[in-house]
């Protein structure tokens, strides 16, 4: 057995002094604790329930119960701009705030429904520090550009760039790719042997709700794979009490030879609902104004079930979703000479969660278990030549992965503390080489596989801590610590081995905000009383402990300067020519 344990317990000292010393500045800073507030619908003044909080620049978020009211702490600096996800996803008009009133401050929004819309400077389903720049694409955006997988969904997001090629095109956060930048579906990992890193080319774009993208170290929530940042992806539910809807949409294009539908069929419940969606899509190579590019069709067809309910005074959610990718391909420039394609992926996730707040002093507890399988098929077929045979050279990747996250959040004084245990891992991994040979007849004369992985797992246990609070009217400081401990164990193939790290992490993130009055952004779509916004911009650095087997050696490695123009208002262009039409029929 080998053992290489890094103990980092001066920088994990460091930062947890920190987190502490942050208690008594806040308190100087603010007196208050938080502030109540209650989310009504503009047109008709009917209170707005299970809405998402965000406030622009700050960390966390906060649940409208079934009055529209909620909780935020500690108190934000005013002017503060508040970001309300509506129940099915939609993101409402930010509405600024310049005053807190001490019973309820009321706030008004208006849905964005017809309008595509980035939002910068919050991220809900994110916990990141001040110093990550984060934004939000809503449902409606992600539609109206009609992307064929994720990352084109992506596309608009400043700092964030593809790698890899062709519908297999992995995401990769300010450059940070191979396995530096983290992908959630519902709170859950994405995990892959991808050299390049997780990709989710499985899903279809159809079934996203929302996502929220953090660009920045998010090291010390997640671990050390979200280093480069994190992408939330949140999928389709159906909204509490809304009626029997049924949606039948189909695609063809030009330009992409493409075909693509769906079946969707959601009902609300009177504390929750039930959605459950099938598509299927079939893309094949497309035309470049060189010709038809060889390698760059693919296929894949899906399943998606949701179902959250409302049971005491905590919401549950749980998801299953099921995607099948067939002869994913990947041009490139030799591709007539080595084609690279994926002939299958297939991905079966069941995620549940369940979010409660005000229990035994913390504002908020909220669980995420998550337990699904992956498996894929990796192939390079050389042609033959006129003296050379055609040989494939094979990968088949098979395993399960889990993962459980518990979080806890309360206010000491007037700064935001977090805690969590974040278990994941991968399991029953399985590795096959595998080499066939024909001779120049085309005839198989050579079928041989090797056992690379036998069976194998891994285990990333995690526990960490951090804290959020302001230091002055226009500045916060976040400090935050973390320690994992990381088993792999191997059996077979390339040999018996077992390793077990142990590491430390610490991040200090303080944050600056410069605000000045501007008109708010318009869109073209009517809106009933015009909003201010402020255009603000907020520096920040990024301070990451790290150390060697030789000691602690405490450097800078990630430092950060991002502009919030929050709200930014980006129009989508789709970049082929298609034909669309979707039938809606509500009871």
């Amino acid at each position: 057995m080998s053992r290489n344990r890094l103990h980092r317990f001066s920088a994990a000292a460091i930062m947890a002094a920190l987190s502490a010393g942050l208690v008594p500045v806040a308190s100087v800073a603010q007196e208050a604790s938080g502030f109540s507030g209650r989310v009504i619908e503009e047109s008709s003044g009917a209170p707005v329930a299970g809405a998402v909080i965000s406030i622009v620049g700050a960390t966390g978020t906060a649940r409208t119960d079934s009055d529209g009211r909620f909780q935020w702490q500690p108190v934000p600096a005013v002017p503060a701009q508040v970001i309300v996800v509506l129940p099915g996803g939609q993101v409402a008009r930010p509405v600024t705030i310049d005053t807190i009133d001490e019973g309820l401050t009321i706030i008004t929004v208006a849905s964005l429904a017809d309008e595509s819309v980035t939002v910068l400077g919050a991220a809900p389903s994110i916990q990141t520090s001040p110093g990550a720049a984060r934004s939000i694409l809503s449902g409606t955006q992600i539609a109206q550009g009609s992307p064929e997988h994720l990352m084109q969904a992506l596309e608009s997001v400043p700092g964030v760039n593809q790698v890899s090629e062709g519908h297999a095109g992995v995401p990769a956060v300010r450059g940070m790719a191979r396995g530096r930048t983290l992908v959630l579906i519902d709170g859950a990992r994405v995990t892959s042997e991808r050299r390049v890193g997780p990709s989710a080319t499985f899903m279809d774009p159809s079934v996203i709700e929302g996502i929220d993208i953090a660009r920045g170290p998010g090291s010390v929530a997640y671990g050390s794979d979200a280093l480069g940042g994190v992408i939330s992806i949140r999928t389709r539910r159906a909204e509490a009490g809304s009626p029997l809807h049924a949606r039948i949409s189909g695609t063809i294009g030009g330009g992409v030879p493409e075909a693509r539908g769906a079946v969707e069929v959601s009902k609300g419940l009177a504390r929750g609902g039930l959605l459950v969606q099938v598509h299927a899509r079939n893309t094949e190579d497309y035309d470049a104004p060189s010709g038809e590019v060889f390698n760059s069709g693919w296929e894949d067809r899906g399943l998606l079930a949701t179902f959250n309910h409302q049971i005491s005074r905590g919401l549950f959610s749980a998801v299953w979703q099921s995607d099948l990718g067939r002869d994913v391909e990947r041009p490139r420039d030799n591709s007539r000479t080595v084609r690279f394609y994926y002939p299958f992926e297939d991905s079966h996730r069941f995620t549940a969660s369940y979010e409660v707040p005000d229990v035994a002093g913390f504002g908020r507890l909220s669980f995420t278990g998550f337990l699904g399988s992956y498996e894929q098929r990796t192939d390079q077929d050389r042609s033959a030549t006129a003296t050379i045979s055609r040989s494939i050279e094979r990968a088949d990747i098979s395993a399960k992965d889990f993962h459980v996250k518990g979080t806890a959040e309360r206010l000491v004084r007037n700064a935001r503390l977090e805690l969590g245990v974040d278990v994941n891992g991968r399991f029953g991994l399985e590795a096959f080489d595998i080499l066939q040979g024909y001779d120049l007849a085309g005839t198989l004369t050579n079928d041989t596989t090797n056992v690379s992985i036998d069976t194998a797992r891994r285990i990333d246990t995690g526990v960490f801590v951090q804290a959020e609070a302001a230091v002055a009217r226009l500045a916060r400081l976040s400090s935050g610590v973390r320690v994992d401990r990381v088993t792999s164990t191997n059996s077979g193939g390339f040999g018996d081995r077992s390793v077990d790290n142990s590491a430390g992490d610490g991040v200090s993130s303080p944050a600056i905000r410069i605000s000045s009055r501007r008109r708010a952004c318009r869109s073209t779509s009517a809106r009933a009383t015009p909003l201010r916004a402020r255009r603000s911009a907020c520096f920040s650095t990024a301070t990451r402990s790290t150390t060697s087997s030789s000691g602690f050696r405490p450097r800078p490695t990630s430092s950060s300067s991002a502009i919030e123009d929050g709200p930014a208002f980006r129009a989508s262009k789709s970049k082929h020519a298609r034909t669309s039409a979707t039938a809606t029929r509500c009871k």
